[in-house]
């Protein structure tokens, strides 16, 4: 309803609309000011109304007082006090388009993601979940609504003449209130002290209370050599991109944020990961790949144990190649420990439950990894990944192809819904989903004669003997996917040969090796006793 504003009224009863400003001039927002309302006094202001209008009830006026108390609590939990518990923290946008300014501003974001988000207390979004917005026209409060949460970090940046400045702002994506804004300037020699008094100032603003482990998380600094956090953030930028040829760039960049600081643990950490991921997919043999990841990984740890994505780092590849299963879930939940905030963690932990049949775990993991970074197609791809293995393959598909058209150009969701769809005799699917990772990958994608035999197959027999055909032919210019050929072999009922591939794989220490208890294209191998030696060799028969 509308009623009339009595000017009367004492001034806590009364809203005023005004401008704030953030220093310097650079960012302006239309806010309602906070009015200063207190139940007593309004009460107070009622009891005077109601001695000189005798025709209101004693009743009503209590009415009126409830009201007015149950107003000003909602006003303070809903609009002005709400507590934060999640936010994303927006790339600062350079005012000037050089290279060294957006460079820097996704560095102190990256740098500012990680103290923040480290914290308990609230849910930051990771750097890969707001990179997407680096370039795109800005409007903060759709893409924090887009990211599911409570507030935004925004600002500008700005390098001129040995400067730095950057403004930011803080908003409540619910009401657009700004709960925040400052400006920093300085010398550009001395940014990590801007870096530092920015992460500090955004703590306070989020009213997060810190004990002294936390006061000196937010202090810790990683690198003090710009160039080194350039480059690391640049193999940050490939490694998410997640094909061979951007594996192979971000080795190069962490290699270079290393060589620009030796004491840089987290591009120790990074550079682990690009190694570890080449292997995965296909871009160097295993036993070329994974000792490098190790070795970063161990100089990580020697860095500072206290990393949690070193300790990610190092689990990953104990899981894929070294088949320490108790050393890998040891190390995951010591990184969980260290920041639970880490989805990468969580995402690497699903799919070692995923692997040891703790399907209901891994579930939990990856929804838990999808309340911090709800968008990321890695993530979202992984819930797809155990579905398939958990033998749920509707569910897997629906997800799958929900993936992929929010992310048309994400390979390894491709590859789960092929999986799926053999096993639901989808042919023609299977074979469509196979040929747009190959392309999505940059590999030879020719739709052949084999290949459309193999979509308008009519039974497995034929469809899984023209699979066959074509990973042969294909084979002759890539290195071997052993485990990949015993699956095939095994749906043929071709057991010795499946065998033969299995025994190359574990020899390989080709990183599906790990699935071999949950794989579905191996059930035909399951009863021979040849199987369960394979398992307790790789230590998983339990």
């Amino acid at each position: 309803f509308e009623a009339e504003i009595d000017r009367s009224a004492p001034p806590e009863l009364r809203r005023d609309t005004g401008e704030t400003q953030a220093s310097g001039g650079q960012l302006t927002l239309e806010t309602v000011s906070q009015p200063l309302v207190h139940p007593t006094s309004s009460a107070e202001y009622l009891v005077r109304e109601f001695r000189s209008h005798q025709g209101i009830g004693l009743g009503v006026l209590a009415a009126l007082i409830v009201v007015v108390v149950a107003a000003t609590y909602f006003y303070y939990s809903e609009a002005g006090g709400a507590t934060i518990k999640s936010m994303a923290v927006l790339p600062l946008r350079p005012l000037t388009p050089d290279e060294s300014s957006r460079a820097l501003g996704l560095g102190l974001t990256d740098t500012l993601i990680m103290k923040i988000g480290g914290l308990r207390q609230i849910t930051v979004r990771p750097i890969s979940a707001v990179t997407p917005f680096a370039d795109a026209p800005q409007d903060a409060l759709e893409i924090g609504k887009k990211l599911t949460v409570d507030a935004v970090l925004e600002g500008t940046i700005q390098n001129f003449e040995g400067r730095v400045r950057f403004n930011v702002r803080l908003l409540r994506v619910k009401n657009g209130e700004q709960i925040w804004a400052e400006q920093f300037e300085g010398d550009a020699a001395q940014i990590f002290d801007l870096q530092d008094r920015l992460t500090a100032h955004t703590a306070e603003a989020l009213r997060l209370k810190l004990g002294a482990s936390e006061n000196e998380r937010i202090a810790k600094r990683f690198t003090n050599n710009a160039a080194a956090l350039d480059a690391y953030l640049k193999g940050r930028y490939f490694s998410n991109r997640r094909t061979v040829g951007d594996l192979r760039l971000a080795i190069g960049f962490f290699n270079e944020a290393i060589s620009k600081d030796a004491n840089y643990a987290l591009a120790y950490a990074g550079l682990a990961d690009a190694y570890s991921l080449l292997a995965d997919y296909n871009g160097a043999r295993p036993a070329e790949a994974y000792p490098k990841a190790k070795d970063a990984a161990t100089k990580a740890l020697e860095l500072d144990d206290g990393l949690a994505e070193a300790h990610t780092s190092a689990a990953y590849v104990k899981m894929y190649y070294y088949r320490d299963w108790q050393g890998a879930e040891d190390g995951y939940r010591r990184a969980l420990a260290l920041n639970p905030n880490y989805a990468t963690a969580r995402q690497w932990y699903a799919e070692y439950l995923t692997a040891m049949g703790r399907f209901d775990e891994a579930l939990e993991e990856t929804r838990r990894a999808k309340e911090i970074d709800p968008l990321s197609p890695i993530i979202n791809a992984g819930e797809v990944w155990t579905l398939y293995l958990a033998r749920r393959y509707d569910e897997a598909i629906e997800r799958g192809r929900r993936i992929a058209e929010l992310n048309p150009h994400f390979v390894e969701v491709h590859e789960y819904l092929k999986r799926c769809y053999d096993q639901k005799g989808m042919y023609a699917e299977a074979i469509t989903a196979r040929q747009m990772r190959r392309k999505l990958a940059g590999l030879d994608a020719t739709e052949t004669p084999i290949l459309k035999q193999a979509a308008a197959a009519d039974n497995p027999k034929a469809y899984w003997e023209k699979r066959l055909e074509q990973e042969i032919e294909e084979g002759r210019g890539e290195l071997p996917e052993y485990f990949n050929m015993a699956e095939i072999y095994a749906q043929l009922g071709e057991k010795d040969l499946a065998f033969e591939q299995l025994e190359n794989a574990v020899k390989d220490r080709d990183y599906e090796v790990m699935y071999l208890r949950v794989a579905p294209n191996l059930d035909p191998l399951r009863a021979d006793p040849r199987f369960a030696d394979i398992l307790r060799r790789v230590g998983l028969l339990f």
